[in-house]
């Protein structure tokens, strides 16, 4: 079966088309109503939803908490070792209150020492890090998340409180394991729709704008 003409892919560019109607209006769309949900429901429904919004999962149910995290002055060599012993594929860059200021990616480091032909050693965190990372908060619906790693390409998001403290780290890998069938009984949760929607998204994004994803934002 073919996919209707609005939701149809360019396979010479990979390009999906715009405007009312098409996929990137209907995602766009979908995945607002459920940051802005007061836009695209009324009355009772909003009611319903409003109570299921409430027992909804929070960042705080999937992320992974205490995550490992470095300072400017860490050499690459040191960050990368941390990625490497803790397998994971970012770090959050902190102060010394533990407030963030920048997040390291593994991509940042193949970059850095690609490009700048410079020993590990002689580069720090702070060097190659990005500054003022998208960030979420605990207590954020999981949807929300979603809806900003979606509309800013991203697949990591470090979870902070008010103070800009780090708290956690909030993974799509981790979101994917937590997604479960739509079948009218799972939800408020993760579908696998909810999580297609996002890395299609993603996947998009990465292609209009001829770059790979950013790991964490």
């Amino acid at each position: 079966m073919e996919a209707p003409a609005a939701f149809a892919c360019d396979r010479r560019t990979h390009d999906f088309p715009s405007g009312e109607g098409s996929f990137l209006s209907y995602s766009s769309d979908y995945t607002d109503s459920l940051a802005q949900p007061e836009k695209f429901f009324a009355g009772s429904a909003a009611g319903r939803y409003s109570e299921c919004r409430e027992a909804s999962m929070r960042v705080h149910d999937v992320m992974r908490r205490d995550p490992v995290v470095c300072h400017p002055e860490t050499n690459l060599a040191q960050a990368a070792a941390l990625m490497w012993d803790h397998d994971c594929g970012a770090l959050p860059v902190v102060n010394e209150d533990g407030q963030m200021t920048g997040l390291i990616t593994d991509r940042d480091i193949c970059i850095a020492l690609g490009t700048r032909n410079a020993r590990p050693s002689d580069l720090t965190a702070g060097d190659v890090a990005s500054g003022k990372p998208l960030t979420c908060g605990a207590d954020d619906d999981v949807h929300s998340a979603l809806h900003i790693m979606r509309q800013e390409g991203v697949r990591r998001l470090p979870v902070v409180n008010a103070e800009g403290v780090v708290e956690g780290i909030l993974c799509l890998d981790d979101i994917v394991l937590r997604a479960q069938c739509e079948d009218g009984t799972t939800w408020p949760g993760i579908s696998f729709e909810d999580v297609v929607n996002t890395f299609r998204g993603i996947c998009w994004r990465c292609a209009h704008h001829g770059r790979q994803p950013r790991a964490a934002a």
